[in-house]
């Protein structure tokens, strides 16, 4: 998700997770640089959601709501398969959200006005295309996420420990020599811990595999619990341990000019 270089020219850097501290110091080592001081620190967003979430009234919901929110790339969920998600999860059974990237929505307005003109008669009470992004509520009260390369799937299973859907379109490759680091990208491995993953040529089980995960949603939550202590450091406190740090560096420069 990172830029060739991006992070080459710091001299300090706040963790998120362990995963993040293996991915700098194999970068360092095979591009030779300087070691980087490392804090073991961790999310401040995904800190922010699991207390707003925390304190949002919880319902369940008679008709699950699945929410489509993909990301932007070349041939996402949107221009790849969409007519496959809708024909499947459209039919009533399931309201089904539709929450195109904001990016997607400024980048490519005549895809998005011809994909709304597209599904015009199917839109109602059960199908549902999104394009006010002021507000979270419909991420965090949805039963489940249907993705493709979108961090939103993160942000979205940590804080409900509801799982996401994963479909294999085309990956979003921001660094082609990621494979130089030697080490799995989070965005690849933890598809298949915090959900499912399935390639574009398995969608006809997709109805199928999203009854399955509703059945098993208290296993997937335990998982996501696990998967989150595993890559996210000092969950709900990552505010005071960057803090803390700080503040520690600036007393160390004050007493340094005392001397």
């Amino acid at each position: 998700c990172y830029r060739e270089g991006a992070l080459d020219n710091f001299d300090t850097i706040l963790c998120v997770g362990q995963h993040q501290i293996d991915e700098i110091r194999a970068t360092e080592n095979v591009y030779n640089l300087k070691p980087k001081n490392l804090v073991a620190c961790g999310y401040g967003q995904i800190d922010s959601l699991l207390k707003s979430y925390e304190d949002m009234p919880k319902e369940e919901h008679d008709i699950k709501k699945i929410l489509v929110a993909p990301s932007y790339q070349t041939d996402n969920i949107l221009d790849s398969c969409l007519d496959e998600v809708v024909n499947q999860l459209g039919n009533g059974e399931y309201l089904l959200i539709i929450r195109p990237h904001p990016e997607y929505k400024k980048r490519f307005p005549g895809k998005m006005e011809a994909l709304i003109q597209k599904y015009q008669d199917k839109l109602g009470d059960n199908i549902v295309i999104e394009t006010d992004f002021s507000s979270n509520v419909t991420i965090f009260t949805a039963d489940l996420l249907i993705t493709d390369w979108s961090g939103i799937a993160h942000e979205f299973s940590y804080t409900t420990k509801k799982p996401s859907l994963f479909i294999n379109t085309p990956m979003k490759v921001i660094n082609p020599n990621y494979e130089k680091i030697g080490l799995t990208p989070i965005d690849i491995s933890l598809r298949d811990e915090i959900g499912v993953s399935l390639d574009i040529d398995e969608l006809m089980s997709l109805k199928d595999t999203v009854d399955r995960l509703f059945e098993n949603q208290d296993t997937y939550s335990q998982s996501i619990g696990i998967a989150m202590h595993k890559y996210l450091f000092n969950i709900g406190e990552s505010g005071k341990v960057g803090g803390k740090y700080l503040l520690n560096i600036l007393r160390e420069k004050q007493e340094n000019r005392r001397l």
